[in-house]
């Protein structure tokens, strides 16, 4: 059976309407000939908070999953910190000023994300690159695996990035460089999943 590449940050236990796409997704592709092998995030203070958990959740994606799990650098222990005192609000307005931030807060998942992918490539045999998004920083590791390994990838946009009605980029500069990013993915990835809200 093929084996699919899955870069999923949001997946059981952690809850919220992001995680069901995904999940199911790994639940059934066995019985469309796929076997799914995901690269996700370790639930730390900060999404939690956000996402909430649900420990039973994980038992309804299908037995056996294989889950590669992954710490994300995003300052998880002052977030929790705020939050107890109401304040989280000021992390979040100054993340806003930081290219990729804005709408990509999730981006320190992507070096670890990158170099647990690398390791399945490097051991076994997998024949496709799936990433979903938010958040984007998913296809980025997505497409740079691609890149070094040459491999089909389909980037799946649960949202859409810059023509969702409520993207409001702080600068001209943090709007340039989100569309470069997106053109590259839009344009390199083999197969586009989109999302059908849009601006108009």
């Amino acid at each position: 059976m093929p084996t699919v590449l899955m870069l999923c940050y949001y997946f059981p236990p952690l809850a919220g309407g992001g995680v069901q796409r995904s999940a199911k997704f790994a639940k059934y592709l066995p019985q469309s000939g796929w076997a799914p092998l995901v690269i996700s995030v370790e639930p730390n203070r900060r999404n939690t908070i956000e996402q909430g958990l649900d420990p039973n959740s994980l038992s309804d994606c299908g037995d056996p999953l294989e889950v590669r799990r992954c710490q994300s650098f995003e300052l998880s222990g002052l977030y929790w910190l705020l939050s107890e005192f109401k304040l989280r609000r000021v992390l979040l307005a100054l993340e806003k000023f930081l290219p990729l931030l804005e709408v990509n807060y999730k981006i320190g998942w992507y070096g670890s994300a990158l170099a647990a992918s690398r390791r399945e490539l490097e051991s076994r045999d997998i024949d496709l690159i799936y990433s979903t998004s938010t958040p984007y920083s998913s296809h980025l590791v997505a497409h740079s695996l691609k890149s070094e390994f040459g491999l089909p990838w389909v980037a799946d946009f649960r949202d859409p990035w810059t023509q969702i009605a409520t993207y409001r980029p702080t600068t001209p500069v943090h709007k340039k460089i989100d569309l470069w990013i997106e053109h590259k993915i839009l344009s390199e990835a083999d197969a586009l999943a989109p999302s059908g809200e849009t601006n108009s």
